[in-house]
């Protein structure tokens, strides 16, 4: 049974596991997994007891940005958490489908809840998504060159406001730094001389 739900979206879906890590993050822009527990016939346990008898089979729903006709579901292979590591873990931890990596579009300010609405329905659940979509799929969304440009901005403003506020903290640090070694430097040079007064 799970050959066949395996193998019955096609060879794409067949073969996206394969390859190194910086083919994974080729592959993943613009895509969503989403994990979730199918009951299956155990039919071993079945044959044994001579009654049905049912295991959970772990699997993952693949969508794709702007095209809802590239949905490929999958039992979950090594090759699966191996592609995203990330979102197999926390839905283990939490047993939550879908885990959004990047800013939700809930949490953009930018965007109408219409939009967002619309959006996910074409699995598109973050600005991340937003920026990635294909040119082939982008028709598919209301506005959807603007918005996709709209996203790749705001990530990019984003960006150089996070660079902005890293290098504004490690300049404090410094300066924290640079006090406290003034400070010991003082606090030395006050025991020097408090000891030369000694020797005189």
């Amino acid at each position: 049974m799970l050959d066949d739900i395996g193998s019955a979206f096609g060879t794409e879906f067949a073969t996206i596991g394969m390859g190194g890590n910086a083919e994974f993050a080729d592959q993943n822009k613009g895509v969503t997994p989403v994990f979730f527990v199918l009951p299956v016939q155990d039919e071993a346990a079945t044959e044994k007891a001579g009654a049905l008898r049912m295991q959970e089979q772990e699997m993952v729903r693949i969508h794709v940005a702007g095209d809802t006709l590239n949905v490929a579901t999958s039992p979950v292979t090594e090759e699966i958490k191996q592609r995203f590591p990330e979102q197999y873990r926390k839905w283990k931890e939490t047993r939550q489908e879908r885990h959004i990596v990047g800013t939700p579009l809930k949490a953009w300010p930018l965007i109408p809840a219409i939009r967002i609405f619309e959006f996910e329905a074409l699995g598109i659940f973050s600005v991340e998504n937003l920026a990635e979509v294909a040119d082939a799929n982008i028709h598919r969304l209301a506005d959807g060159r603007a918005w996709r440009e709209k996203a790749k901005a705001w990530l990019e403003a984003a960006k150089k406001g996070g660079a902005a506020a890293k290098y504004a903290a490690e300049n404090e640090r410094l300066r924290e730094q640079v006090a406290s070694l003034e400070k010991r430097l003082e606090e030395l040079a006050a025991q020097v001389k408090a000891s030369t007064k000694e020797a005189a």
